[in-house]
């Protein structure tokens, strides 16, 4: 018995291979014993449960379907014999589940008769026609209990059924009649199928009541208590008022003998034809039909892209001119004319079932993320003219930028689809120059118009900077299209990000500001690495740069910027001197130490700044390089004007009060003299007697101890006199 229900299902992997034969497998030998057994098995169980066992009618149900299906098998009948034998079963369950007025009978019924026609469908996978006939009574049956069912669940369970057996006739009708093959007629089922399960799932079901009792029973909504449903309010007198799990509901009252009252006195004997159910109307999305049909749709929509992944995958395709900009690439379209059916068909169950769980806001997401692949999706399909594609793309762009406009709640999706869109428009552009240039400014005016028509913040200011970022690859673009090298071309590209700080400096106020000076600053560093390619151009290009952030300096709230301009224009600087085949350390040190003077002197105006904060690092870079020098090199030039210089410093500290001048101008002058007197000390030591130098020493003692109480004293003053230096 065993192999008989199986057998059928190991042909899933060859479906129409044998149209005749008998119902069974040809090494399973008839048994007629078995069906005999099991339907005196039924028969018994009916019995017992008559008798008050009514735990064993679950049994008999099951024990009498197993029965009957196998009968064709055990008899050694035809497969047709057997297939008719089988979808009289399933329709028959499928009419006592909807005819069932108690869940726990339509559940019982629900779970033969699923089994059941699966079976028969494995059976009728043998022939076509057979397909063709099984799953079409399959669908009626099952359609017809999905509105006529009196409980929800088992109308739930019939709904799947019957959208599964659509599923599978619009497959064997494509595949069978030679339409499509396998794959893509299973993926087009899978996708036809998603449609009316979403469309359930909109459709607001009501399933009214029906219980049929005798005096003082109360029915209809009034009836609280019985299975199936309750009502608001109290039970009328006489009623019985308990849960639908409990007594009353599973009890005797279903079964004829008479049971207490919970709130009252005993309610006469009842008996109930088809089992008593208090259905109450089931609306809304309580409703497990609605859940059914989302679910259901959800799992089609999704299994209905598995079989057509690789064409979906070629929507990658797209992307391949960023590899290789300006290079004809062979196209990909025209392979897959399903897939735009498909794609279409997946994104309207998808539109339905965002309907049902979110509401019009759940339509527009579902319909800007769908777009962007549908719109993908029909080159790959129907193989369209270049120039189409790109245009096609272009002007997708528009419902998805309107979208991240004007939206004041589903911003970000249609946010994520312009740029999704623009993405792809833009690296298919850029398989051909024309197509660059023409693309780059038309994405750039959407993006614009976006950022000047957008609601929400985020919205205006990634607008801005897409716009700004465009329109720096126009430029980039037309300096290649001109044949000009990428060294000179990223000149335009600087001059982009210069006419952005602009604009963000003119418009300092607006949101979109924001977006156009933070392109700006990624399209200077854009055009600084592609500009650097030699020391002039480097220069010039740290020069473009260092003059754009001075020019922003001037706004009140961008003062940095000019720190980092005098730093891009001193490594200008350079740069230009290093091209030059300059190695003077003081080119290099001075116009730096200058500029750090410049800034301590705008600082230390308050006269509250210390000199070391203010000037100390301004004279270091200076003074210290050049007494370096000087000390590993040679000449008098350099020791001569580094002791001018030092000894002006050392005057200008004194004369000022600065501590940092007057200390580092001290020690450099004392470095000089000592550097530049050794010589002469050292040869005037070797010159006179070895009794000068100590007799010198020793002279020098006694005038110090003679006078240490004034030098000390003199010492003191130094130092509190360097101590109240500012």
């Amino acid at each position: 018995m065993a192999s008989a229900l199986l057998t059928p299902f190991n042909r899933l992997g060859s479906v129409w291979s044998s149209a005749t034969g008998a119902a069974g497998d040809r090494w399973i030998s008839p048994f007629p014993e078995g069906v005999v057994v099991l339907g005196l098995l039924a028969v018994a169980s009916v019995a017992m449960a008559r008798r008050g066992h009514a735990s064993l009618r679950p049994v008999a149900l099951a024990v009498g379907t197993v029965a009957v299906a196998v009968t064709p098998v055990a008899f050694g009948w035809s497969r047709a014999a057997g297939l008719a034998v089988l979808l009289a079963l399933a329709v028959t369950l499928v009419a006592c589940l909807t005819l069932a007025r108690r869940p726990r009978w339509a559940g019982a019924f629900t779970a033969a008769a699923g089994p059941v026609a699966a079976l028969a469908v494995a059976t009728a996978l043998a022939e076509r026609t057979t397909t063709y006939a099984a799953l079409a009574v399959l669908l009626a049956a099952c359609g017809l209990a999905v509105f006529t069912a009196r409980v929800p669940w088992a109308a739930a369970a019939a709904l799947a059924m019957a959208v599964l057996s659509a599923t599978g006739l619009i497959w064997a009708v494509s595949v069978g009649t030679g339409w499509q093959p396998v794959r893509e007629g299973l993926s087009l089922a899978l996708a036809i199928g998603a449609l009316p399960a979403g469309l359930l799932a909109l459709r607001r079901w009501s399933v009214a009541a029906a219980v049929s009792a005798p005096h003082g029973v109360a029915t209809g909504p009034a009836l609280h208590g019985v299975a199936g449903g309750s009502a608001a309010g109290p039970a009328p007198h006489g009623a019985a008022g308990g849960s639908a799990a409990g007594p009353v509901a599973d009890g005797p009252v279903a079964d004829g003998p008479a049971v207490e009252a919970v709130d009252g006195p005993a309610v006469e004997k009842a008996t109930v034809d088809g089992a008593a159910v208090g259905e109450a109307a089931v609306e809304g999305a309580d409703d497990p039909r609605r859940v059914t049909g989302l679910v259901l749709g959800a799992v089609l929509a999704a299994l209905a892209l598995l079989p057509v992944h690789a064409a979906l995958a070629e929507i990658l395709g797209f992307y391949r001119p960023l590899a290789l900009p300006w290079t004809p690439l062979p196209a990909s379209g025209g392979r897959h004319p399903l897939l735009i059916v498909i794609t279409i068909l997946v994104a309207v169950a998808a539109v339905l079932l965002s309907w049902q769980v979110a509401g019009r806001g759940g339509v527009l997401r579902a319909g800007v993320a769908a777009w962007p692949v549908a719109l993908t999706a029909l080159p790959v399909s129907v193989g369209l003219p270049y120039g189409l594609e790109v245009g096609l793309f272009v002007a997708g762009l528009g419902p998805s930028a309107w979208m991240a406009a004007r939206s004041r709640t589903d911003w970000a999706w249609g946010g994520v689809a312009a740029l999704w869109t623009a993405s792809i428009a833009l690296s298919w552009a850029l398989m051909s120059r024309p197509a660059t240039l023409v693309v780059l400014p038309v994405t750039a005016v959407i993006a614009g118009l976006t950022a000047f028509y957008g609601r929400a913040k985020a919205v205006r200011i990634a607008g801005a900077a897409l716009a700004t970022s465009l329109a720096g690859g126009e430029a980039l673009a037309a300096g290649m299209a001109l044949e000009w090298p990428v060294r000179h071309a990223a000149f335009g590209v600087l001059a982009v990000a210069c006419l952005a700080a602009a604009v963000a400096g003119g418009f300092r106020t607006a949101v979109f500001a924001i977006g156009a000076e933070t392109a700006g600053y990624a399209l200077a560093a854009v055009g600084l690495s592609l500009g650097a390619a030699d020391l002039p151009l480097a220069a010039l290009a740290c020069a473009v740069v260092g003059v754009l952030m001075a020019g922003t300096a001037l706004r009140p709230d961008r003062r940095w910027a000019g720190y980092v301009g005098t730093g891009f224009l001193l490594v200008a600087s350079w740069l230009r001197l290093l091209a030059s085949d300059i190695t003077v350390v003081e080119a290099y040190t001075v116009p730096f130490s200058l500029v750090l003077l410049a800034f301590g002197w705008w600082r230390a105006r308050s006269r509250e700044t210390s000199s070391w904060v203010a000037y100390g690092s301004g004279l270091a870079s200076s003074l210290l390089p050049s007494m370096i020098a000087m000390l590993t090199g040679a000449g008098w030039v350099r020791p001569l004007l580094l002791g001018a210089v030092s000894l002006t410093v050392l005057l200008a500290g004194a004369r000022l009060r600065l501590q940092a001048p007057a200390l580092l101008g001290g020690l450099t002058l004392a470095a000089v003299a000592l550097h530049e007197l050794a010589p002469w000390i050292a040869q005037v030591v070797v010159l006179v007697p070895r009794w000068v130098p100590m007799a010198a020493g020793g002279l020098l003692l006694v005038v110090v101890g003679a006078t240490y109480e004034a030098r000390l004293g003199d010492v003191r003053r130094l130092r509190a006199a360097v101590g109240r230096m500012r």
